[in-house]
């Protein structure tokens, strides 16, 4: 895994993606993000745009939505891939990017409920437990979605 580290940022590559991780400038929590290329089955997809179910889908599917999926269901992107918190960026860039649209990027964040936000001064209730995600978790993360992203584009293409 070839990785370069920014000042803002650390990139990498798994499963022939790009990957990118970046700290949230206000409350400090890990973001981790996946780019598609053009030509990849999902590039331009929102995450509430309905997608096919694929093969290499259908278990995550099955664990996030509520109802039985088959191959070839048509159902929400966001249900389609399994990562902390669910993924709640689709974009043709990363914050802070400078990156032209040639690809397109799907991202999740560590400020979940029950995760640790170092810069958060909001404090949990009693008894609350909260997690720090951090750079290994999120790495670890990044991985999985680029997985889950490279499976779906090899099939569908």
């Amino acid at each position: 895994m070839h990785r370069k580290d920014q000042l803002h940022w650390i990139e990498f590559e798994a499963h022939g993606l790009r990957c990118r991780m970046a700290k949230h400038p206000r409350r400090r929590h890990w973001c981790g993000y996946v780019a598609i290329p053009r030509g990849h089955p999902w590039y331009g997809k929102e995450i509430d745009d309905l997608v096919t179910v694929t093969e290499a889908a259908v278990a995550v599917a099955d664990d996030l939505v509520d109802y039985d999926v088959k191959v070839g269901d048509s159902i929400p992107l966001e249900g389609a891939i399994d990562v902390h918190g669910g993924v709640n960026w689709s974009r043709g860039c990363v914050p802070g990017g400078d990156y032209p649209h040639a690809n397109w990027w799907f991202g999740f964040d560590c400020s979940q409920g029950g995760d640790l936000c170092p810069g958060d001064d909001r404090k949990g209730g009693e008894g609350e437990w909260k997690v720090y995600r951090d750079r290994t978790y999120v790495e670890a993360e990044c991985i999985s979605l680029a997985k889950q992203l490279a499976a779906v584009g090899r099939e569908q293409l």
